[in-house]
Parts: C-alpha cells; structure tokens; sequence
C-alpha cells in the first residue's frame, strides 16, 4: 500500500475499507470477538 496514494484516496473522501480494498482485492475486514494471547508471561 502506498502511503502516499492511500492518502490521496482518503483526501478523495475514500473509507478505509475502499482503500484496503484497492491494495488488497479479494480480502474480507471482518472483527474478531476476542483477541487470545499468544503468550502468558508469569513472574
């Protein structure tokens, strides 16, 4: 993704889901109920 092209679109009116679309076609933004850590850390 180009930060300068990004920028742009934005300056367009352009969302952010249009422009994740533009540099990343055929991908899906969706959220995650909750995110698992990877790691527990006890000390």
């Amino acid at each position: 993704m180009s930060q300068y092209g990004a920028n742009g679109m934005a300056q367009e009116g352009k969302t952010y889901s249009e422009i994740v679309g533009y540099y990343y076609q055929g991908t899906q933004i969706s959220t995650l109920e909750q995110a698992t850590p990877a790691l527990l850390v006890k000390k």
